[in-house]
């Protein structure tokens, strides 16, 4: 039994040793090979070289495409918006043209002298008030400019002064302001 054992392993240590220098995977295989099967594989190798290289342009293309296609759809996205904006516009823009061919209807045969120009001017009391108030906001303003250039200009005036008036005049501007938005909501 020992013997058969021995043979056995001896033949098994024969066929490592030559798989080992023949191995079907290994370098030294590709000498041993025919010339038409080492061609066969070269152009295998080149084939799915070329087919690896195609496949890597095609990606491109196509994560090109996929980008050209998103920026086109946000494109889209923003013309629908510009267009609905549009004919908010266009929906105002025919609302004051109404107005404004409703106001020539009515004023239009109508002779403007001095005594009902300011009817004619003023529309409701709203309008008028909302005039006022823009006025008396300027005027602050032109006033706050004024009390700048007179501090520049002019030694004599005091701190108390000036204290005083800007205190007066952010007042009336607050309230004239607050006073302003409320118009403009009525309308």
């Amino acid at each position: 039994m020992y013997h058969k054992n021995n043979n056995l392993n001896g033949v098994i240590e024969k066929l490592r040793a030559e798989f080992k220098l023949n191995h079907p995977y290994s370098q030294n295989s590709v000498l041993q090979k025919d010339p038409a099967k080492i061609e066969l594989e070269k152009q295998i190798k080149k084939y799915t070289d070329k087919m690896e290289k195609d496949w890597k342009d095609v990606k491109e293309l196509g994560d090109q495409l996929f980008k050209e296609y998103q920026f086109a759809q946000d494109q889209r996205a923003k013309l629908k918006q510009l267009k609905v904006y549009l004919q908010g516009l266009n929906e105002k823009l025919t609302d004051e043209i109404k107005c404004m061919n409703q106001f020539s209807a009515d004023y239009s045969q109508r002779e403007v002298n001095e005594d009902n120009i300011l009817q004619i001017l003023s529309l409701n009391q709203v309008d008028d008030q909302i005039c006022n108030l823009q006025a008396n906001i300027y005027g602050i303003r032109d006033t706050y400019k004024y009390t700048q250039n007179r501090m520049k200009t002019s030694s004599n005036v005091t701190l108390e002064w000036v204290c005083s008036i800007v205190k007066q005049l952010a007042e009336q501007e607050f309230n004239d302001i607050q006073l302003l938005k409320k118009c403009n909501r009525q309308l």
